[in-house]
């Protein structure tokens, strides 16, 4: 099946395209290229880029400094950074943050964090799972106590994705103790700078440093940080929430890459005398079905960023990040199955070219990416809880 675009949006997607190829910084396709690590600065580097030409924050209201394209144009768009392998914008400011501010934040907190979100003066990290409160996040019990004009804060947080790299984090803390957990949760702003914040590195099964513990020891934050009402951050979360798992959208065009370059690689495959021909032809149904499914769950999506209420996608966000999280398990699947030996669990040491053939240097990655993916179906709410959610929120069981 072809999607097919007016004349308008495929000029749009061409016109991305060259943007990209003119403007992504060598250094970072050089870094990309040699599996280097993105420090901070680079972070920044592309999103400033961006922001200079108006793409800083596509997705945001004109009034403050967005496009104002529909949602289809904002997929096209982001979608077409990935197609072009441009690395995408850091979600957690421009996506998650930035949204909730302009609905429950105050006029200063507004005109002080969004321009900021959309140079990227400031880097922001998530503060809500745990040690002991992850899918169960409403037992979290970090602690946020008034003293005069400050919160004190003191417990930590688990899993917090480039923390090492942030300026600042948002963070769900405990302000009441005596009632429901649900109801004892206020949101705040925190600097990272603040003393008594110790960033402790968490090394995953795929080697690298992506996630961290994040500990707070009486660490003081200004009243003004509070966003919106005390004890009433639950909402608040669950506002953010539906724009995290709402962009997993932006998944499928890496998917329908990967999908290609997997199709080519079997038909290389197939060439070489000792790969078994039916082992092969089972994996090309393998492929024909996850493709198919992929497709199913991109119409899903269009259909959601088409329909006539724009909130629709957000509200049907626990549907679209089920599909696409079990697509981007399904596809690392055909991975190891395709590549088998050569999917090296820590490539990434491995040079570019380490080994003689492409075949193999395509595949001495895979290992890490296999591993690291099995969080998509855990994180921004576990596929189990997002069932639950579909089956209350969206069949109304």
């Amino acid at each position: 099946m072809v999607i097919k675009l007016s004349k308008e949006r495929e000029a749009f997607v061409k016109e991305v395209a060259a943007f990209v190829d003119k403007n992504y910084p060598k250094k970072l396709r050089d870094k990309q290229r040699n599996r280097q690590e993105f420090t901070r600065e680079d972070y920044k580097l592309w999103h400033g880029i961006l922001d200079d030409h108006g793409w800083g924050a596509v997705h945001w209201p004109k009034e403050y400094g967005g496009t104002g394209w529909d949602e289809l144009d904002n997929y096209l768009f982001f979608s077409t950074l990935v197609k072009k392998n441009a690395h995408q914008v850091l979600p957690f400011g421009i996506n998650m943050l930035a949204p909730l501010l302009m609905a429950f934040g105050n006029d200063a907190q507004k005109e002080f964090f969004l321009p900021k979100i959309k140079n990227a003066d400031h880097i922001w990290c998530q503060g809500y799972s745990e040690p002991n409160a992850g899918s169960d996040l409403a037992s979290l019990k970090m602690s946020a106590v008034k003293e005069g004009d400050n919160y004190v804060l003191n417990g930590s947080k688990i899993w917090t994705t480039l923390a090492q790299h942030a300026d600042w984090i948002f963070c769900l803390v405990r302000t009441n103790k005596d009632s429901k957990p649900q109801a004892g949760i206020s949101f705040i702003l925190v600097d990272m700078k603040s003393p008594g914040i110790t960033i402790t590195p968490i090394i995953t099964a795929d080697r690298s440093h992506e996630v961290n513990q994040v500990i707070f020891d009486n660490v003081s934050v200004p009243a003004d940080n509070l966003i919106g009402e005390e004890n009433k951050g639950w909402d608040y979360a669950k506002y953010l929430l539906m724009f995290e798992r709402s962009s997993f959208g932006a998944n499928i065009a890496w998917l329908e890459n990967v999908i290609e370059n997997m199709k080519v690689a079997i038909k290389k495959a197939s060439r070489l005398p000792q790969n078994d021909q039916t082992y092969l032809d089972v994996l090309k149904m393998k492929v024909i079905q996850t493709e198919a499914d992929l497709l199913a769950a991109k119409l899903t999506m269009i259909r959601a960023i088409t329909h006539t209420d724009k909130m629709h996608a957000r509200k049907i966000a626990s549907l679209l990040k089920v599909l696409v999280s079990r697509q981007i398990q399904a596809v690392t699947d055909l991975h190891l199955k395709l590549y088998q030996e050569f999917s090296v669990v820590n490539g990434a040491e491995l040079a570019p070219n380490y080994f003689d053939g492409t075949f193999e240097n395509q595949a001495n990655l895979l290992g890490n990416q296999y591993l690291n993916h099995r969080k998509e179906t855990i994180y921004a709410g576990s596929n189990e809880i997002q069932y639950n959610v579909i089956a209350k929120m969206i069949l109304g069981l």
